[in-house]
């Protein structure tokens, strides 16, 4: 059965929002093992906080795409159209083009995210409680060092 183009775009804008889902997933999952560099790091906020946004106006993207109007999205949000209109449409717009352009990078980005977290769901709970429990430990003598987390380059 042969897809139309509305369908293939629309695929392709779900693939695309799976893709920087699983993303986010994999990011906020790094903070669940307390022994990881990513868990006990302050930069993994920023492309959380990035990972989010992408999400949020893909999301839309799929909806706008999807026939739902700007009043509808506007009622969702409890703020005017012309506010999510003004905060949304340029990207909304750009990422619905972004889906179409990198179909394959996206359908191999959710295969390699999906292994990552089927590797990642692997883990214990035994094992995340044990990790838990020692770096207990490792911030308990960290915090009496002082600017330990600063480092100096002189």
């Amino acid at each position: 059965m042969n897809a139309t183009p509305f369908e293939e775009r629309m695929r392709n804008l779900l693939v695309a929002r799976s893709a920087t889902a699983l993303s986010l997933a994999s990011s906020v999952g790094n903070l669940a093992d307390p022994t990881t560099r990513a868990a006990n790091s302050p930069r993994l906020w920023p492309s959380i906080r990035s990972e989010i946004a992408a999400l949020e106006r893909l999301n839309c993207a799929v909806h706008r795409q999807g026939g739902v109007s700007w009043d509808a999205l506007a009622s969702f949000y409890g703020v005017s159209k012309q506010s999510v209109h003004r905060r949304l449409s340029k990207d909304v717009d750009t990422y619905i083009e972004y889906a179409q352009k990198y179909v394959g990078l996206h359908e191999a980005d959710v295969r390699s995210r999906v292994r990552y977290l089927q590797a990642a769901a692997s883990v214990s709970a035994d094992q995340i409680l044990m990790g838990a429990e020692q770096h207990a430990r490792v911030w308990s003598q960290r915090r009496r060092v002082p600017t330990w987390w600063w480092r100096d380059d002189s």
